[in-house]
């Protein structure tokens, strides 16, 4: 699997909500502790944009 950070966009919930009652978005489950770890550390390490990260940062998943 590769994840392209760079090119990431935020979106608001409401605009996930509604593709997932348009049967466009289905959650899958959650990803395990260590698969997690690997996110944040590739998302620090990333060129990843600076609005999505302040993002990540106050969720707590990336420093």
């Amino acid at each position: 699997t590769c994840v392209n950070y760079p090119d990431c966009r935020v979106v608001k919930d409401s605009w996930l909500e509604e593709k997932q009652d348009a049967g466009q978005l289905k959650p899958k489950s959650p990803a395990s502790p260590v698969l997690l770890s690997r996110i944040r550390a590739s998302a620090y390490a990333s060129d990843i944009r600076t609005e999505a990260y302040d993002i990540l940062r106050k969720q707590g998943h990336v420093a």
